[in-house]
């Protein structure tokens, strides 16, 4: 512990004992697991046994259990400091896919996945560990160099903040610059311009206000009773525990938040379980519904929208091993379209795109297009399943004459990495994508994930604080308000942060129009709770393109959240 606690992140000369520390660690915990293992060889060996033998068998396989657990991270530790340089030889998708193997082969395998599929899921590991390899690599860390690195990129996103305000409110003052139209995020400059229009009541079907809050409770109602209960743990536990005491759903969505199946764990405790299964919770508005997932499969309904005249379908986001292996097949793949004639193509993500192809020759199987040819088409989702509603409507312009000019994509919290910048004008066309805040997975695309990673290791490189220094100071701010810091400012030399340069990959962005709501500070130099007593909500239409980098802020992962993003559009 000593050892490791010398120097700082920057200057690694003064830990040059804990590689052969670890060796030493690692030996004698091999001779300690031998000892123990011999020494419970004679105990079996003895004709007699004392009375407390088995306390003492217990004791004995109880610390070898954790003098294994011990050996492992050693042993790992070893790995990621070695003198000996063990790492370099990891550094290969080969040895990243069999790493990947038991997270996800496993769990398919438990749920069934595997019938009638006829897709290699140690081919699509594969594919994942050289999309990672050539993403994340050269460059090497541990968890919790990750951790500092976020900290310290997000000083440095901060202090960015400060400056544009500042001189914002020096140009203001001057009278040099008007407020801007539309302010997408306190921390980029290029957003810091007056040409993009405010909410207007004249826009397309697509781009109403009005309809994007009304179709944002499709895509809320596809996750089901667990989204349900997160949002009203009270009528969550209720519809959990007795739901035969509930009236008939209302609405489609209410239909399918609080629908059961066979495989319901609870029960009901006002009844038996199998009348409530028998029973129906379905909407006669509900025209169809599909909820086994698989690999490239999400879960979707199809459900009548009278106040509209929509035929909406609704997807699922990730919850499940496949969704997330299909989130993780991010290569490349070429869709094309026409456009007066002219043959026009770009570059989107290959596991969404699969997603959304299936779900088209479901529905054609179900001939449901057919039967409802007077109604248009609406496709939402929220995060993966917003991704897929994009894909699915381009697919449907595509292949249907019926729908072609009467499908629309309502997308909420939809990944950055779906398509690159010569198609962002056809998906204006028919998409319009909603985010709220700093919401993580918008800003995840390749390029973005190895610029982070690029600062990260710049930040690193240029840090004179010890990392147990930095970890502390920010426990102690989230836990008990407190400002102090364990280290000095002096010590951390930031860097710039620079735009991403040297990214040869294809640069990817949210489909359509993108209408972001945001919290409007009142001030970036006040107090958290005059923050939180003086912000408002405001939603501006932005370009796709303002999302070139991530924000690492403490609501980036909760932004995500769809109810979170339901609680923002109310209101507005």
């Amino acid at each position: 512990m000593h050892a490791t606690l010398k120097g700082t992140i920057a200057d690694e000369k003064p830990r040059w004992l804990v590689g052969p520390i670890l060796v030493l660690m690692t030996l004698v915990q091999i001779c300690e697991l031998g000892l123990y293992l011999f020494g419970l060889i004679l105990w079996s060996k003895q004709e007699s046994c004392p009375s407390h033998s088995h306390l003492f068998l217990g004791t004995t396989i109880a610390t070898i259990v954790f003098s294994l657990i011990f050996f492992v991270i050693v042993f790992a530790a070893l790995i990621s400091s070695s003198p000996f340089n063990i790492r370099n030889a990891l550094d290969n998708p080969r040895h990243l896919r069999k790493a990947l193997t038991p997270l996800f082969i496993v769990p398919l395998s438990l749920n069934f996945f595997k019938k009638n599929r006829d897709v290699s899921v140690q081919k699509l590991l594969g594919d994942v560990a050289d999309l990672i390899i050539h993403l994340l690599g050269p460059g090497y860390f541990c968890p919790s160099d990750v951790l500092v690195g976020l900290v310290l990129i997000r000083m440095q996103q901060k202090e960015q903040r400060k400056r544009m305000y500042d001189s914002y409110r020096r140009a203001k003052d001057d009278g040099s610059l008007p407020r801007p139209a539309s302010l997408q995020s306190p921390y980029q400059q290029q957003s810091m311009s007056p040409d993009r229009p405010m909410l207007d009541l004249s826009v397309p079907f697509h781009m109403d206000l009005k309809n994007i809050k009304h179709f944002l409770k499709y895509a809320e109602a596809i996750y089901g009773l667990p989204l349900y209960a997160f949002s009203n743990p009270v009528a969550g536990l209720r519809r959990m525990l007795c739901p035969c005491l509930l009236p008939k759903p209302a609405t489609a969505v209410d239909s399918i938040q609080m629908s059961l199946n066979e495989n319901w764990a609870f029960g009901c405790l006002c009844c038996c379980p199998v009348a409530c299964i028998n029973r129906s919770f379905t909407h006669e508005h509900v025209v169809y519904s599909s909820i086994d997932g698989d690999l490239f499969k999400s879960p979707f309904f199809v459900a009548l929208d009278e106040s509209t005249r929509s035929l909406v379908v609704s997807i699922r986001g990730t919850m499940s091993t496949s969704d997330l292996l299909a989130d993780l097949l991010f290569k490349e793949q070429t869709i094309t379209w026409m456009h007066d004639g002219v043959e026009h193509r770009t570059t989107t993500h290959h596991g969404v795109y699969q997603i959304a192809l299936n779900i088209w020759r479901e529905l054609n199987e179900a001939r449901l297009l057919e039967q409802y040819a007077d109604y248009r088409l609406v496709v939402t989702g929220h995060s993966l399943g917003g991704a897929v509603a994009a894909l699915l409507a381009f697919v449907v312009k595509n292949e249907s004459e019926v729908f072609r000019d009467r499908v629309y994509a309502f997308c909420f919290a939809t990944p950055g990495s779906m398509i690159t910048a010569d198609a962002i004008w056809y998906f204006k066309t028919f998409c319009t994508s909603t985010l709220f805040g700093y919401d993580l997975a918008t800003r995840l695309s390749p390029s973005n994930v190895y610029n982070l990673k690029n600062q990260i290791m710049a930040a690193l490189k240029h840090c004179h604080v010890r990392k147990v220094d930095i970890i502390a100071s920010e426990l102690v701010k989230k836990l008990f308000g407190s400002s102090r810091h364990f280290y000095s400012h002096t010590d951390l030399e930031r860097e710039p942060l620079t735009p991403l340069e040297n990214y040869e990959g294809i640069h990817t962005f949210m489909p359509g129009n993108i209408l972001h709501i945001v919290k409007m500070h009142a001030d970036p130099h006040s107090s958290q709770s005059d923050l939180q007593s003086e912000d408002r909500l405001a939603a501006y239409w932005v370009d796709a393109r303002d999302f070139d980098s991530i924000l690492v802020t403490s609501s980036m992962a909760v932004d995500h959240l769809p109810n979170v993003l339901a609680d923002a559009m109310d209101q507005l």
